[in-house]
């Protein structure tokens, strides 16, 4: 499913991170609703707690007009649990996080193979 990739922000404009939105959710914030993204907890090899609640980051989007273009921020109070949230990329950023990749699987297998 493809994703949009956005800055998240904090009411008083401090970017927080980059979130990957589904088309769906894209819409909804769009449309003025809000989005609510679960933070993913950390495996355990135990039961988990019931009593525990998830925890949430709530987003909502403001509208603006810059320049004759339409644009949309998203907005969260729950900064710390956003924080949590697995970052994305931005277009721009994906050729050079794909070359860091390379580079290091590729030292990293010259490495193993010295190790032999």
């Amino acid at each position: 499913m493809p994703k949009r990739a956005a800055v998240l922000y904090t009411y008083d404009l401090q970017p927080i991170t980059v979130v990957g939105l589904s088309n769906f959710l894209w819409d909804m914030l769009h449309r003025g609703d809000m989005v609510q993204l679960v933070v993913p907890e950390p495996f355990k090899f135990e039961a988990p707690d019931p009593t525990q609640q998830m925890r949430l980051v709530r987003i909502r989007a403001e509208h603006f007009r810059f320049r004759g273009h339409d644009s949309m921020m998203l907005f969260t109070e729950d900064e710390e649990y956003a924080l949590a949230l697995q970052a994305a990329f931005l277009p721009g950023q994906h050729g050079e996080v794909q070359r860091r990749e390379r580079r290091a699987f590729i030292n990293g297998f010259l490495t193993a193979l010295d190790a032999l």
